[in-house]
Formats: C-alpha cells, sequence, structure tokens
C-alpha cells in the first residue's frame, strides 16, 4: 500500500544532507549549494527547513479581512525556489517562487489544498489572497500558488494544513535535498 500510494512529492532518490548550525556554514550556504549541483548525478538540490517523514514546525494563518477571525494551524515548512522541482510536488494554481524575485522571499507563499480548505478560501480563486502568518509578529503573505495535497507526516495522521515560504536567507535551512 505505501509504495503504490500519492505521497504528493517524491523521496525516492533524494538524499537528505544535514546542515550544521553555525554561522561559517551559512555563509558558505551558497558555495556549498553550487557545489553540491556540480556533482554528477545530482539533478537539483534545494534548503530546506523540513526532512521527509519528520514533523515540520507549525505557526498560525489568519485571513485578512475575513469577517470572521480564523486562525489555522499549518506545518511550517521554508525552503529556496528548487523545493518543488527537488520534491516533485504539482502545482495545482499559480505558480513557483523565483529567485528573481526579491519579494517571494518576504510576502509570498504557497499553501495546499488542506490549508485552503482550513481558511474557507475558494479554489476557484485563491491567488491574490493575503493572510498573516504568526500573529502580531508575523508576516503579511500573499498566495502565489497551491500545491496539491502532500503526506509530509506519518501516512496513519490525516494531511493538514501546510505553508511553503521562500526562506529569506539560509539560516533558515536545516538540511540540503538532494535528487539523484
Amino acid at each position: 500500500y505505501t509504495r503504490s500510494k500519492d505521497l504528493g512529492l517524491h523521496t525516492e532518490q533524494v538524499i537528505r544532507l544535514a546542515l550544521p548550525g553555525d554561522s561559517a556554514s551559512v555563509t558558505r550556504y551558497a558555495a556549498l549549494q553550487e557545489s553540491l549541483r556540480g556533482i554528477v548525478g545530482v539533478t537539483s538540490v534545494s534548503g530546506t527547513s523540513y526532512s521527509p517523514g519528520t514533523s515540520p514546525s507549525q505557526g498560525g494563518l489568519t485571513l485578512i479581512g475575513a469577517a470572521e477571525k480564523n486562525t489555522v494551524v499549518t506545518a511550517e515548512i521554508n525552503s529556496d525556489a528548487s523545493f518543488l522541482p527537488t520534491m516533485q510536488m504539482n502545482i495545482l494554481q499559480g505558480r513557483n517562487f523565483s529567485e528573481n524575485n526579491p519579494s517571494d522571499k518576504t510576502e509570498a507563499c504557497l499553501l495546499n489544498e488542506a490549508a485552503l480548505n482550513a481558511l474557507g478560501i475558494s479554489k476557484e480563486n485563491p491567488i491574490g489572497k493575503r493572510f498573516n502568518f504568526g500573529g502580531n509578529n508575523g508576516r503579511n503573505l500573499i498566495i502565489i500558488g497551491v500545491v496539491k495535497n502532500f503526506h509530509f507526516e506519518s501516512m496513519r495522521k490525516s494531511i493538514r494544513p501546510a505553508i511553503v515560504m521562500m526562506a529569506p536567507s539560509a539560516v533558515n535551512f536545516e538540511s540540503f535535498l538532494l535528487k539523484v
């Protein structure tokens, strides 16, 4: 069953390389990522705060301008623009992050279908909707894309709401994911 079940992401031939949390590693992040991309057989490299099979951190989403202040707890994944291609995730609407669009690092996000449902956002036109992530000290974000629901925890659990944000810096990354 688990071998034939569509997980919404593909972990086959993905290698996780843990990053040390020291400041020297953060300053060398881009050079290390470029070196990893140069390895024969590596087709994609992504920096991320998430490791497949583990529970990501979480935060609260509140739709801006909604009549009812409904805060939804979501799984939080910080990544770079290569995360979706590395994990072969499907974008149902909108677009992926772009390294060439600086506002993607500060204002943009992707939500899964479960997050749309929990927030009461119509699947017809979610792109451009604004919400707050993280409460009073949080960030105001705009939905640029919707990804197909994906299993980021045990398959024994239902798929819950998730937000993918482009990390402002490599400080947010715990590991590289390498697709070979």
